[in-house]
């Protein structure tokens, strides 16, 4: 699957939004304001997201509609080009299931990665000019966590 990184237009992410709310016959035979059959929508923004897309495969069809339904549009307007992780990079986020890859990175979680560990810049394949500038920025905009205060343990 091609995750190439695109900003969406407003139009398309409204189309992405439609065809979440909408079931299989509705976007089958619907179509928009300008009689553009949703259809030849489905075929367009399948291409633009994932690279791939076979009008003379009807079988495919119903793949490609999950799979736009099931794309997190949120995710594509956040991701861009300033942080990039090596190639096969995946950094796991402690305590969760979760975990960082070139395909989910956003300049935000980069920043919190590189808040945390400024060694975890060889990770990265590219990083702005001013990302230490960045981080810093970031530290300093963080509130202070509240810490639980331990008693010292006395041998």
């Amino acid at each position: 699957m091609n995750t190439q990184r695109r900003n969406l237009s407003k139009q398309d992410t409204d189309l992405i939004s439609l065809f979440k709310s909408l079931d299989l016959n509705g976007i089958l035979k619907g179509e928009d304001e300008q009689g553009t059959p949703y259809l030849k929508h489905i075929y367009r923004l399948h291409k633009m997201l994932f690279g791939v897309t076979c009008s003379a495969c009807p079988a495919k069809l119903h793949s490609y509609i999950n799979n736009i339904k099931n794309y997190k549009i949120e995710m594509e307007n956040k991701i861009n080009d300033r942080y990039k992780l090596n190639k096969g990079v995946v950094i796991p986020i402690p305590g969760t299931s979760q975990a960082v890859s070139e395909h989910n990175l956003t300049d935000k979680i980069a920043i919190k990665l590189l808040s945390e560990n400024k060694n975890r810049s060889v990770l990265f394949a590219e990083l702005p000019e001013d990302w230490e500038e960045e981080i810093q920025a970031a530290k300093e905009a963080k509130p202070e966590a509240k810490t639980k205060k331990t008693k010292e343990i006395k041998k």
